[in-house]
């Protein structure tokens, strides 16, 4: 009828014909009138974006995922970081743990390579290695006090930023965080 919405008009801070104006004052569409136009001075009260920041980068600590690394993630998540750019500084952490199969990854991983050989996989790194149920982490130790070393050498920080494995490390630092035992 019209090409558009009138009874988003107003939201939208455009100028509204007289057909839609007719046409918002005799609706009975229920969904027209729960979008009631309230009555503002102007559109003036809307505040433009501030171009000029005068805050701070915001600096985010990055922790990558099972099997990855900084570089890895950097490169995968280029354009979310390129976008970021100016917000905040991205501080992108390797685990110190470098990825070691074991049992029975480590057969399959033996069988597919036929030659008995495994390919070079030391740039593959790991915040942990969970038991084969799930409910032990071994070396998390290890990677938490790597972690308090970098806050006590490069932060604070004002967010964590992780993907997989990396998001789950993010949720054990702020669960320890109100305990004391790690201040990022």
């Amino acid at each position: 009828m019209y090409g558009r919405y009138p009874h988003r008009n107003h939201l939208l801070g455009r100028q509204s014909t007289p057909e839609e104006e007719e046409y918002l004052k005799t609706a009975r569409n229920g969904f027209v009138r729960s979008v009631q136009t309230i009555q503002c001075p102007s559109s003036s009260i809307l505040m433009p974006p501030d171009t000029s920041s005068t805050y701070p980068s915001l600096k985010i600590l990055v922790l990558h995922g099972f099997h990855q690394n900084s570089n890895s993630l950097k490169r995968s998540a280029k354009k979310l970081f390129r976008e970021l750019k100016g917000i905040a500084t991205f501080y992108f952490a390797n685990a110190p743990l470098p990825y070691n199969p074991t049992g029975e990854v480590k057969e399959q991983l033996l069988a597919a390579f036929g030659d008995g050989n495994l390919p070079e996989i030391s740039y593959q790194r790991q915040w942990w290695n969970a038991s084969k149920d799930s409910k032990i982490y071994h070396h998390l130790d290890v990677s938490l006090h790597y972690l308090d070393k970098l806050f006590k050498s490069d932060g604070p920080f004002d967010g964590v930023f992780g993907f997989a494995q990396g998001a789950a490390l993010g949720g054990i630092l702020c669960g320890l965080q109100p305990f004391g035992n790690i201040s990022f």
